[in-house]
């Protein structure tokens, strides 16, 4: 059975409710018998709310722990470290993919005007020098790529102090995510 990933949201909640809750527990532990004149059913009760405030502080701790698995798990500071780099590196790919493409534009527009100039008709340089679609299409298609990893790569950074891994889905670290589901 698959636990539930904790998102930041749930640490946060976790974090709040231990911050609110801790100080009220220690509140209600200093008031004494004569407090409250020695009422053995107000003592009762405020046991009880020690309990059930106690409870919550667990299920807090229990967040935190999941969080501090889940990330372990999935390598831990060495995967920040990893996603930290290939999120620097990722506007250099693209900006590579963009000038390959621009440069492929160039070739083809200098080849084409070479062709003209020697005098071949409009029909003979379609077949000697097609326009490079494909190959132009296949750089957008990375440089959008790209730019999906590195948004979901940012969210994930952004995640912090929950690292929700399920950012990760779709980018170069799914495999992360993959080795903790086993």
């Amino acid at each position: 059975m698959k636990t539930k990933t904790i998102t930041k949201t749930d640490f946060l909640e976790a974090a709040h409710a231990k911050q609110t809750i801790l100080p009220a527990i220690r509140e209600l532990k200093r008031i004494g018998n004569r407090e409250i004149s020695n009422n053995s059913y107000t003592a009762k009760v405020i046991g009880r709310a020690v309990s059930c405030l106690e409870a919550h502080i667990k299920d807090a701790d229990r967040v935190f722990k999941k969080a501090a698995d889940d990330f372990e798990a999935a390598g831990g500071n060495e995967l920040l470290k990893r996603v930290a780099g290939r999120t620097l590196a990722i506007p250099g790919e693209i900006t590579l993919h963009e000038r390959t493409a621009e440069l492929l534009r160039q070739a083809h527009d200098y080849r084409l005007k070479e062709l003209k100039n020697s005098g071949f008709s409009e029909k003979q340089i379609a077949t000697i020098e097609p326009f490079p679609a494909e190959e132009l299409a296949g750089h957008a298609e990375a440089i959008e790529a790209l730019e999906i990893e590195q948004s979901k790569l940012n969210q994930f950074l952004e995640s912090a102090p929950a690292h929700e891994l399920t950012y990760l889905s779709g980018t170069s670290f799914e495999a992360c995510l993959q080795m903790e589901a086993a």
